[in-house]
């Protein structure tokens, strides 16, 4: 049996069959069980590492020279060094030979991420007939660009995606080229293409990706790239040019090197679009070339907003020339036939795609041909991407619409052209529709207007429709997105009225000069790398300041950075997330210590909100921690020893509002743990609620008890303003709490929900647990006569949200006259405790139930979200200060 097990275990596929057939069966799972807790795993793995070994010397994979060097030990036979690699080495991702990178192989595939035995033998077994990237050597991927590399001149990086000829690598060329006079230019391409000769002509360094090696790691691009750049040439920056490349970018974070990212596409089309919260944090500053796509980023659901961006549009670009692009006969041909027709001919380039929006270029021709005539019009769409012969995703069907639509002589598509072409189509066409779903600002339309062709285009859906929409001159050539029979207007417009054509297009040739000069978008460029660089140099200052002062606190961060592996990576993200301005993953904003609002920091301090970004923890450290709105001395319950022997003097009363009634038995065991004495005040919502509650309490014996059912109005404040506000006056303090519970919130079985872990947090910190708290937080009730509020210090920064407005206009109707600040701290969770007179004017407001929304309530921006974040405003305008409190160990 043993044997026959052992024979099994030895092939990964035997051993999914088997692991298979005994899933099925309890009998077979139970001997399984016992066989294997007699004959431990380590004598398994004996056999595999045999026959591994073996593999592994058949495949020429293993170099006993290579790896004893890279030990630093001397092996008595390649097999001992084998087995040494096999059982340790890889884990310490040691390379084997020069042909295997264990570091590469698993986080350059995703699906590897998690294999659990040998990385070398899924190589010699799959990756390698799979043609998998299984190793990257800086000197194979290097070579000399044509531009000597001086020692005195800076040196940036410029990452490039791909080198095809296409919009983002031909910017590329033409950075690198006005970037090569002032420094050493290394070019980082990433996917193989006609321009790499092109880049080298304007580099003193070119590296080329191998194929697979896009979607690598950052920790991988920084070892085997950047990391040999700064170590043998230096490297002052880098630009990162597409969020294609926002990988690159995170790798020169973690060398300290400043990024300036330049982000041509829209957000909605990134996927996953995670990489725009890779880009965004990743880059000292973001570069768009219009409004329209920076819009696009910070509405990204990913977060709420980021500040270091700005919008610059690029100079028009030189199209680079190649030996690979022929003379088009085609074109010529058309060019000939359109001499001695003279039809209106209208022009669209790019690739063939859908976001291109070429089926939108069709219907637009046969709209007006319908209006002109068919002898009048001609439509010629330039780029590659066309092959209704093999391509069934989208080429087939624009073939389709052209044959059904009777326009085979009208509308031509042919594959991409020289520049010397394309500039001979600028100047026999009479107009250019940019046809495009999304389109940040392409490198043609920027040609065409300084070739003084009008350029129609959709609002919404490009760069270049804001530019010209902006201008009141050129707002008549923008139609209404994606309007096909708006844009066939323009251009009868323009085909019709000659005068306007000829007149616009001077007018926009003249503009388009002016407005896009490659030399002057570069000298910009540059002078975004210096703010980068200080930005970057303050980030260093600042992560000093924080490293020494131990300042980041777990309970407050949380997992709002996501995954850390070191308290220095925890500082340095935390860096780059406040420094951008998105503050937290998963629009998650947390405070970086407890009692302290960076977002009021911010508020009171606004030149921390211009570059170079001075980080506001690290700003108030350094300052000497000044007191302010920003901070405040948090009640730390259960603390200290509990020395109180005698319930607090002060009459106290508990409202609690009970929607889900069986919460209250958590409630009355958490209030045992206090010598306070509190009447209870509660309400429901239901005739079941009420039955319930008036069994619980009938043993209830510190005070009274007053129960009622009331409507379900006004969530949970609702019923202790209106039902018993008249009440409260008769106490000291009055706390208000309530059932809350996970009902819509994701998780099942024993995980526990969020909205679970918050009521455990908001209990313990307001009725006892682990601390006395109702004792506690009276003791400080009495200690301090302008205490008015206490409530818990919540890791969260919410703020206003929606609210700010019906939070006006309620405190005007309450008679607050007070200034309501534009961040705030509040009682997240709406549970707290009070002195009645503190918020006199909510609870003597004299609300009444139809004042309040009908459920089921809006998830914000109501009058009881508005009610909820008044309260500490509403305890400053009656002269009180408020506090937090907070418990060790409790946490969301």
């Amino acid at each position: 049996m043993k044997h026959y097990v052992l024979k099994v275990l030895r092939n990964e596929r035997n051993k999914r069959i088997a692991k298979d057939i005994v899933s099925r069966s309890r009998l077979l799972e139970t001997l399984s069980q016992r066989f294997l807790s007699k004959h431990p795993k380590n004598h398994i793995p004996a056999v595999q590492n045999e026959e591994w070994l073996n593999e592994i010397i058949v495949s020429g994979l293993f170099d006993i020279n290579f790896y004893q060097n890279a030990t630093g030990r001397v092996f008595a036979s390649s097999r001992d060094a084998i087995l040494d690699y096999i059982t340790d080495g890889e884990k310490r991702y040691l390379r084997p030979s020069a042909q295997f990178d264990p570091l590469v192989y698993r986080f350059g595939h995703q699906d590897l991420r998690d294999l659990q035995s040998s990385l070398l033998m899924h190589y010699v077994r799959h990756g390698r007939y799979e043609k998998r990237l299984a190793v990257l050597d800086f000197d194979a991927i290097s070579s000399a660009g044509r531009r000597p590399f001086e020692r005195y001149r800076p040196t940036v990086l410029l990452a490039s995606h791909e080198a095809s000829m296409t919009g983002a690598p031909i910017l590329g060329c033409n950075i690198a080229e006005q970037l090569a006079t002032k420094f050493n230019v290394i070019s980082l391409i990433m996917k193989d293409g006609i321009l790499v000769d092109e880049f080298h002509e304007h580099s003193s360094l070119v590296l080329l990706a191998p194929e697979g090696a896009a979607g690598l790691d950052s920790s991988i691009l920084r070892r085997v790239f950047l990391s040999e750049v700064k170590q043998r040439f230096g490297l002052d920056y880098v630009i990162a040019n597409s969020i294609e490349t926002a990988n690159i970018a995170a790798a020169a974070q973690e060398l300290n090197v400043p990024v300036v990212s330049l982000m041509h596409e829209f957000a909605e089309y990134v996927i996953p679009q995670k990489r725009v919260l890779d880009m965004v944090v990743g880059s000292q500053m973001i570069v768009f070339s219009s409004s329209v796509t920076a819009a696009s980023a910070l509405n990204c659901n990913l977060f709420n907003g980021f500040r270091n961006y700005l919008v610059l549009p690029q100079g028009k670009s030189k199209i680079p020339v190649t030996s690979s692009i022929p003379t088009s006969r085609q074109l010529a041909d058309l060019l000939r036939l359109q001499s001695i027709e003279r039809r209106f001919l209208v022009i669209g380039c790019g690739f063939v795609q859908i976001r291109k929006g070429v089926d939108i270029f069709i219907s637009t021709a046969q709209r007006l041909v319908q209006k002109l005539g068919r002898d009048k019009v001609r439509f010629v769409w330039v780029g590659d991407g066309y092959d209704p012969e093999k391509d069934l995703s989208y080429s087939i069907w624009l073939r389709d619409q052209i044959v059904r639509g009777g326009l085979q002589d009208l509308v031509t598509i042919m594959p991409g052209v020289s520049a010397d072409d394309l500039e001979n189509l600028y100047i026999a066409a009479d107009a250019m529709l940019m046809s495009s779903r999304l389109d940040p600002f392409p490198n043609v339309t920027i040609d065409a207007m300084q070739a003084g062709l009008p350029v129609v285009s959709f609002e919404k859906a490009s760069g270049t429709a804001e530019f010209l929409r902006n201008i009141a001159q050129f707002k008549p050539l923008v139609a209404p997105y994606l309007d096909v029979e708006a844009a066939a207007d323009i251009l009868e417009r323009l085909a019709i009225d000659t005068h306007f054509r000829r007149e616009i297009g001077v007018a926009l040739k003249a503009m388009a000069l002016e407005a896009f000069d490659m030399r002057r978008y570069v000298n910009k460029l540059i002078a975004i790398l210096e703010d980068a660089k200080s930005m970057s140099a303050q980030e260093r200052l600042d992560f000093d300041t924080l490293s020494q002062a131990g300042a980041l606190s777990d309970a407050a961060i949380g997992d709002a950075l996501g995954a850390v592996s070191s308290p220095d990576e925890k500082i340095k993200k935390y860096l780059r997330f406040a420094a951008s301005g998105v503050e937290g993953v998963d629009r998650i904003y947390r405070r970086p210590v407890m009692g302290f609002s960076p977002h009021i920091y911010l508020e009171h301090h606004p030149e921390l909100n211009k570059a170079p970004f001075e980080n506001h923890l690290a700003h108030w450290i350094r300052n000497g921690r000044p007191e302010g709105r920003w901070f405040r001395h948090i009640i730390r319950l259960g603390a200290e020893p509990k020395v109180t022997k005698t319930p607090s003097k002060l009459k106290v009363a508990l409202h609690i509002h009970l929607h889900y009634p069986e919460i209250l038995d958590e409630i009355l065991k958490r209030i045992q743990h206090n010598l306070a004495k509190p009447d209870l005040l509660i309400s429901v919502t239901s005739d079941k609620g009420l039955s319930y509650v008036s069994r619980r309490l009938a043993g209830y014996k510190k005070a009274r008890t007053v129960i009622r059912r009331v409507p379900n109005l006004g969530r949970d404040l609702g019923p202790m303003i209106t039902e018993y506000g008249a009440m409260l006056d008769d106490y000291d303090v009055v706390g208000h709490i309530h059932g809350k519970k996970s009902v819509d919130i994701g998780g099942s079985g024993a995980t526990a929900q969020p909205g679970d872990i918050w009521r455990e947090f908001l209990f313990e910190n307001l009725i006892g647990g682990k601390a006395a708290a109702i004792d506690e937080i009276l003791a400080a009730f009495e200690q301090r006569s302008d205490l008015g509020l206490v409530f818990p210090e919540d890791p969260n920064v919410v703020g206003w949200t929606e609210n700010y407005l019906p939070a006006t206009e309620l405190c005007e109707r309450l008679g607050v006259h007070a200034d309501l600040p534009r961040t705030i701290e509040f009682p997240v969770g709406n549970m707290f405790y009070a002195r009645p007179r503190a918020l006199a004017p909510i609870f003597n407001s004299g609300l009444r139930w139809d004042d309040y929304p009908e459920e089921p309530l809006g998830y914000d921006g109501t009058m009881l979200h508005a009610l909820e974040r008044i309260t500490p405003t509403v305890c400053e305008a009656q002269g009180y200060r408020w506090v937090t409190t907070e418990v060790e160990g409790f946490n969301r």
